[in-house]
């Protein structure tokens, strides 16, 4: 699978999502459970080791306390078996988030992910994190939707580069002030994915994230601008100011 994505769209990310216990034989002490490796015949770390996919995302579906699967344990543990330096972005059971109802012994608090997530932030390797599902996301359960928002999701992020893909970086756009807003000329060369937006608003900078198919925005106050172009594995390229009055 991963020879035939390469082949065919060369900067595509391609990713397995496998149980997030490892093999018995690697686990760390204290680690109790099923083990894929002699159930499913799925040799993960060896995947991982070989650097078969871009991104891992194993299912750490357990409580940062839960005695034999503890979250921050197989965290560390799958971070330590990435020597060939690809993402490791582990899958957040956020469908355990209870709607609001009392919580029953298997139901979840918002807090729990919120957690999770900056704990994972802490973990050098450990570059971003996967939610399942989405449903509770778009359902705000138990307010996880909003508390992500006005907290660890309050800043735009762009996704981290793959430069085992491509590690040259498009050229920097051409920058150009019209009135009220700023025009982005794309330069030659490498097509742009996004644009990573800097504003200084009041002496604090203001990080967005643009389509490359919006070739303008506002200034919305700004008395500083700096453009970056991104492309499709993540590189970003050199910075460009344009002169503000």
């Amino acid at each position: 699978m991963h020879v035939t994505v390469r082949r065919i769209k060369p900067w595509v990310r391609f990713g397995i999502s496998p149980f997030g216990l490892g093999r018995p034989d690697r686990r760390p002490p204290g680690v109790t459970g099923f083990s894929q490796f002699d159930k499913l015949y799925a040799d993960v770390e060896r995947w991982l080791e070989n650097g078969w996919l871009d991104y891992l995302a194993p299912q750490l579906y357990w409580p940062i306390d839960r005695e034999g699967q503890a979250f921050p344990l197989l965290l560390d543990y799958w971070l330590a078996q990435n020597r060939a330096g690809r993402h490791v972005w582990p899958g957040l059971f956020t469908s355990q988030v209870t709607r609001g109802e009392p919580l029953g012994p298997r139901a979840w608090a918002a807090q729990e992910i919120v957690d999770q997530v900056a704990l994972q932030r802490t973990r050098p390797g450990a570059s971003g994190h996967i939610h399942f599902s989405m449903a509770a996301l778009m359902q705000d359960r138990d307010g996880i939707a909003t508390r992500l928002q006005q907290g660890a999701y309050a800043t735009p992020a762009l996704v981290p580069a793959s430069p085992w893909l491509d590690d040259q970086p498009p050229p920097a756009p051409v920058l150009r002030l019209a009135g009220p807003r700023v025009e982005i000329q794309p330069a030659p060369g490498e097509a742009a994915a996004r644009w990573a937006v800097w504003r200084r608003v009041g002496g604090v900078w203001v990080f967005a994230v643009l389509p490359a198919a919006q070739l303008s925005f506002a200034l919305d106050g700004a008395d500083a601008v700096v453009v970056s172009a991104v492309d499709r594995v993540g590189n970003v390229s050199a910075r460009n100011f344009v002169p503000l009055p």
